[in-house]
């Protein structure tokens, strides 16, 4: 294993901490946003929307770039014992449902849609 996928597995396993520690990434998130004044979000999820429907090789690009998010994460729910099917749905739901609070966080201007996001979150990840 490379020292870059020691360090995205390192990352994921943070990420998926029991409940104190994910739940602080998420107020840490939030708060980075309410800091920005709510104008900095995901520009992945951003270029994803815009351009990418347009664009075949930005498509490839904004694709690498949630493979290598996803990645980590099934890599660490697979390491609970997750089967790799399911890690996968699971993955993919972790970063649909942060995306997916970022973007509502932005339109409320209200960090805690992120904050509840991730303590939801929780449950589905700690010991898959």
């Amino acid at each position: 294993m490379s020292d870059a996928q020691l360090a995205d597995r390192k990352y994921a396993l943070a990420a998926l901490a029991p409940s104190p520690l994910g739940v602080a990434q998420g107020h840490a998130q939030a708060a980075g946003l309410e800091a920005s004044g709510f104008e900095l979000g995901c520009p992945i999820a951003t270029t994803a929307l815009e351009v990418s429907a347009t664009s075949e090789p930005i498509n490839e690009q904004v694709s690498r770039s949630f493979d290598r998010w996803l990645r980590p994460i099934r890599a660490a729910l697979e390491d609970q014992g997750m089967g790799p099917s399911a890690a996968s749905d699971r993955a993919e739901l972790v970063i649909c449902t942060l995306e997916g609070a970022l973007l509502l966080a932005r339109t409320r201007r209200d960090g805690d849609v992120i904050r509840r996001a991730a303590a939801s979150l929780q449950p589905l990840l700690n010991g898959a």
